[in-house]
């Protein structure tokens, strides 16, 4: 006979972000979606592009803001990053990006895009130190940037104060 607890329960984004989350390897993801936050908050509409090396950041990130009615497309790399917005015919609204890539700087990577997409904002993100960043020379004093690790309220904030 089947019980309550042989069957699979349905489970909404922001609890499936939080169990994705809590069984997490990686320290700084356990802290990456904040309990206020899993309140019902608006329903955003943009599209945003993240592009990081780290995939965990990219998955979580797009269940996060996914849930939050953004479309979001995800690159490992600003290469695939380019070809996704080539392919893509819709607006892409805002580029969030780590600051620090292999093929190319995340300030390079906005730059590169804005030639066929003038209108897209950006977002900066890194782990790495103020000193490291200072030294690529990749922000300059008006970039939008969110250090890592973040919470899921502070993208979503970040990302609403970009896109105003």
């Amino acid at each position: 006979m089947e019980t309550a607890s042989d069957r699979p329960t349905e489970q909404s984004p922001d609890e499936l972000l939080v169990r994705i989350v809590s069984n997490a390897t990686s320290t700084s993801m356990h802290e990456f979606i904040e309990p206020p936050f899993l309140s019902s908050p608006p329903k955003a509409m943009e599209t945003v592009l993240m592009v990081d090396d780290q995939q965990s950041i990219l998955t979580i990130a797009k269940m996060l803001l996914g849930s939050l009615g953004y479309k979001v497309l995800t690159a490992n790399t600003p290469q695939q990053a380019i070809l996704l917005a080539e392919e893509n015919l819709d607006v892409i609204h805002i580029l969030v990006t780590d600051v620090i890539m292999p093929e190319m700087n995340g300030r390079e990577l906005h730059e590169r895009l804005k030639g066929s997409r003038p209108e897209l904002k950006c977002i900066y993100m890194s782990g790495h130190s103020a000193g490291v960043i200072a030294r690529e020379r990749v922000l300059d004093g008006g970039a939008h940037f969110i250090a890592k690790p973040f919470t899921g309220g502070a993208l979503a904030a970040k990302l609403r104060e970009a896109l105003s």
